[in-house]
């Protein structure tokens, strides 16, 4: 059976007015009456972007710690805190920053602006400033006890799994192993645990450091900087051939997705990214009629940007379509009267005698 080739052309300032650019990046385009029909398969022809995207994203934009404290009498309290980053596209230098930044780097400057940092009623507030080596780009920790407050210390980077924010931890160099689960710290898991030296996710707090001593070093350079992409999905267009990994309690798992295709950031920040694949990859409809299609702009961990945290970006479909005879009820009475004619002309008449 022969097919020919429609194109549909996605542009982003044809997205609905009727939201906010804080809205999901989320199109629903209908066809208006002009239904796609016999579709065979989907593709990605091309897709180019404005490469401004945000590393600070409304699902990653949190930095979430508790301090933890032993008093001299054994007893243990401990306290949450969050800082919320002002969503944008940050150099790493500016929102850590180095040595000589100190607290005027953007992250500092929101734990310097916490009112209450203290566990409970102690004497003085703590502190807590992070740095990056400019040679390593590695990210460190210094978390010191206030003046005059007694007993052990410690500091606890907080993540939770399957947290909607994934939080900013592992961006900032941290290995996964070494952040403690929310969700598992109570008063009541730390009282039978008193002794946290060495215990991966907790680091033991001072009221001092020597030159060049920290907290905790993360082993692993920074990558905030880093977008490596973003991936084109549809519910409609995606036909359950391509799988997605995702970590399911602990253990890794492939399943269908509604990917359409992955976009590679291959070129600096605020820079044109104009994607236009040598090999298709196509996507099976088995003959499917399309009057409504959907089409999301999701980061490379497969969560919906904002549409305020993405640049303009134009998108081509190509849809490869079955041709198929239409046959009306015209012509099929004109197609049964012709044939009678012919059936019923005078040499092929047959006269019976009774």
């Amino acid at each position: 059976m022969s097919t020919k080739f429609q194109y549909l052309h996605v542009n982003y300032s044809m997205r609905s007015k009727a939201g906010t650019t804080g809205d999901d990046a989320k199109l629903e385009i209908n066809m208006s009456g002009h239904e796609i029909k016999d579709i065979k398969n989907v593709a990605v022809k091309q897709f180019t972007i404005n490469n401004s995207s945000f590393n600070i994203t409304s699902h990653k934009d949190t930095l979430k710690f508790a301090i933890v404290r032993r008093k001299t009498d054994g007893t243990v309290d401990y306290k949450r805190f969050i800082i919320r980053i002002p969503n944008g596209y940050y150099q790493s230098v500016d929102l850590i920053g180095t040595s000589k930044e100190g607290t005027t780097s953007v992250i500092n400057a929101l734990i310097l602006a916490i009112e209450d940092k203290k566990v409970m009623s102690e004497t003085s507030a703590f502190s807590l400033v992070l740095t990056q080596d400019p040679n390593t780009f590695r990210v460190s920790v210094k978390a010191t006890v206030g003046s005059n407050n007694g007993g052990d210390w410690w500091f606890v980077p907080l993540r939770r799994t399957n947290d909607t924010n994934d939080g900013l931890w592992l961006d900032l160099g941290f290995d996964a192993s070494h952040l403690t689960d929310e969700s598992t710290l109570s008063a009541s898991s730390l009282e039978p645990n008193l002794t946290f030296e060495g215990t991966p996710g907790f680091y033991k707090m001072s009221t001092s450091y020597p030159d060049g001593a920290t907290t905790y070093v993360a082993p692993n350079p920074t990558t905030i900087e880093n977008i490596q992409g973003l991936y084109l999905t549809s519910d409609a267009l995606s036909s359950g051939s391509t799988y997605q990994t995702n970590d399911n309690n602990r253990h890794l798992q492939a399943k269908p997705g509604n990917i359409l295709e992955f976009v590679q950031f291959d070129k600096e920040h605020y820079s044109t990214i104009s994607y236009k694949p040598e090999h298709l990859h196509y996507h099976s409809l088995n003959g499917k009629p399309l009057n409504q299609i959907d089409i999301g702009i999701t980061n490379h961990d497969g969560k919906l940007y904002k549409f305020n945290e993405i640049g303009r970006f134009h998108l081509v479909l190509v849809f490869e379509v079955e041709l198929t005879d239409e046959i009306s009820k015209e012509f099929i009475k004109l197609c049964n009267e012709e044939g009678y004619e012919k059936a019923h002309t005078a040499d092929k008449l047959i006269l019976r005698k009774r």
